[in-house]
């Protein structure tokens, strides 16, 4: 048994895995928790970390043909028209990120307080801060010299990255 990486079709990762279990082909469909804030209000959604992608263990050629005509799935991820298989591994390394609930912590240990960061996106494009704390798993609060003062300020961590002098 090999694990191989199946694209799916648009947002039908959750469709895909389903039809493959229903196959008794095991899946792997790693995912997150992201909370979207609109109009003052939080709301969790879970989210594939890999857009379009899960991992499925196959055992040999019928379950290939039996997994390209599964409702949901797009291809195999193929090279010269082979199926790639993923190492063991990796899969292993994406699951030992999971918390008890098994949602992958994408964010977790990436900066540590004291950090210096840069800030890549937004309106503090261009300035450094002093790693303060994660507030979540999709924010951060840095201490940034602004107009003349140490502010502490909310960032995306998708927006920092640590300083390389």
């Amino acid at each position: 048994m090999n694990w191989y990486c199946i694209q799916t079709e648009w947002r039908k990762e959750h469709i895909a895995k389903v039809n493959m279990e229903q196959l008794s082909i095991q899946t792997y469909l790693p995912v997150y928790v992201r909370i979207i804030r609109h109009a003052r209000k939080s709301t969790p959604t879970v989210k594939p970390v890999f857009p379009g992608y899960l991992f499925a263990a196959i055992h040999d050629d019928v379950q290939f043909s039996q997994v390209k005509r599964t409702q949901g799935v797009k291809s195999l991820v193929s090279a010269s028209g082979a199926p790639i298989p993923v190492h063991p591994a990796v899969i292993a390394q994406i699951k030992a990120t999971e918390d008890a609930n098994g949602y992958v912590q994408i964010n977790q240990g990436r900066f540590q307080e004291g950090d210096l960061v840069d800030i890549q996106e937004g309106t503090l494009r261009g300035l450094q801060g002093l790693f303060q704390c994660s507030l979540d798993d999709q924010r951060a609060l840095l201490l940034v010299h602004f107009l003349g003062n140490l502010q502490r300020v909310k960032v995306s961590l998708n927006d920092i990255e640590c300083h390389i002098a």
